[in-house]
C-alpha cells in the first residue's frame, strides 16, 4: 500500500505555489510528499526521490518556466512513468508546455493570482486525483483551533481564536466580541467542494445569561455570493448547544463554498459568540430550522 497519495515534482523556484497547493490538498485528506518535509541535509537525492515516487499513488508535476531550466521535474516524471505511477500535469506558464503535456488534460494555473481561476484549476486537480479517494470522512473546520488552510476573516469583531470556557469540560473554543452587525467568518481560499457532505455541524455557548439570536450562512465567493441565511434558536445560558443544519437548507449543497459565517440575527449586541466543533459532515441528520440537536 502506498505511503503517500501525491508526490509533488517541482522547481525550488516555485516553492510558494507548491506550499499553497500542498496545504489545500492536505485539507482534503491527501497525504503529500514534499522534499522540504522529508529530505534532510546529506540525503542522496536520486535514491530518496525514487523511493518516494514508488511509495506514492500519483505524481503532480508542476510545469513552469523555472522547471524548464531544471532537470529534476523531467527526470522524476520519466521515472514515475517507468514504474507505473500516473503523472498529473499542473501548468503555471503556457510557454513551459511541451507537445506531450499540451496534448493531455492538465490543470491550468496560469491565472493563479485570480482566486476563482485558482479554484477552478485546483478542483481540476481534485477531479484527476479522485476526490472521494482523498476526502475519507467528515471535514473539520475548527476543533482545537482552525484546521489547516482555514483563515479567520471575521468582521467588526475582536477575536480570540483559542480560549476556554470554565464549564466543567474545559472546552477549547473560538470567541468573538461583535460590534453591531459584526460576525464570525472562516475562509478557505481555494473553496470546499460540498458534494460529499450533507450537513454543517457546530456548537455554540450562551455564556452566563444566554439569549443570543444568531444566524448561519455560507458564501460561494470570497467577497459576495451569500447563500441562504438560517436563523438559529436562541441560545440557553451556561451550556454548549450543538447544531446540525442541512446544506440543502443553507442552499450550499453540490457547490463550492469559500466562507462560513455566523452573526447576530437582528444586529443586537447580546454578548460574545463562543464557537466550537465546526464540521462538514457526510451523513448526520439535520436538526432542521437551525434548531439544536437532541
Amino acid at each position: 500500500m502506498a505511503r503517500f497519495d501525491v508526490f509533488i515534482s517541482h522547481s525550488a523556484a516555485d516553492k510558494d505555489f507548491v506550499r499553497r497547493l500542498r496545504t489545500d490538498l492536505e485539507v482534503y485528506g491527501w497525504r503529500i510528499w514534499l522534499d522540504e518535509t522529508y529530505l534532510t541535509i546529506g540525503d542522496r537525492l536520486s535514491p530518496m526521490l525514487e523511493r518516494a515516487i514508488r511509495d506514492s499513488r500519483f505524481v503532480v508535476a508542476v510545469r513552469s518556466r523555472n522547471s524548464t531550466t531544471s532537470p529534476w521535474v523531467e527526470q522524476e516524471c520519466r521515472f514515475a512513468a517507468s514504474v507505473g505511477v500516473p503523472v498529473i500535469p499542473v501548468v503555471l506558464d503556457r510557454d513551459s508546455l511541451d507537445e506531450d503535456t499540451a496534448a493531455r488534460f492538465y490543470a491550468d494555473f496560469t491565472r493563479r493570482d485570480d482566486q476563482h481561476a485558482y479554484h477552478r484549476a485546483f478542483h481540476d486537480v481534485l477531479k484527476m486525483l479522485g476526490t472521494t479517494s482523498g476526502q475519507r470522512g467528515d471535514l473539520c473546520v475548527y476543533s482545537k483551533g482552525l484546521s489547516i488552510g482555514w483563515l479567520n476573516s471575521s468582521w467588526d469583531a475582536r477575536c480570540a481564536e483559542r480560549c476556554r470556557i470554565d464549564d466543567g469540560e474545559g472546552s477549547c473554543c473560538f470567541r468573538a466580541d461583535l460590534h453591531p452587525f459584526g460576525g464570525v467568518a472562516f475562509v478557505f481560499r481555494s473553496g470546499i467542494d460540498t458534494a460529499p457532505f450533507s450537513c454543517f455541524r457546530f456548537s455554540l455557548h450562551g455564556g452566563e445569561t444566554g439569549g443570543h439570536k444568531l444566524k448561519v450562512f455560507m458564501n460561494d465567493r470570497i467577497g459576495n455570493g451569500m447563500r441562504n441565511q438560517v436563523s438559529l434558536d436562541p441560545l440557553p445560558g451556561g451550556i454548549w448547544t450543538p447544531f446540525s443544519v442541512s446544506l440543502v437548507e443553507l442552499d450550499s449543497e453540490q457547490t463550492v463554498i469559500f466562507k462560513v459565517n455566523w452573526s447576530h440575527a437582528d444586529g443586537d449586541l447580546s454578548g460574545p459568540i463562543h464557537l466550537a466543533d465546526v464540521w462538514f459532515t457526510r451523513n448526520a441528520a439535520s436538526s432542521g430550522k437551525g434548531a439544536p440537536i437532541g
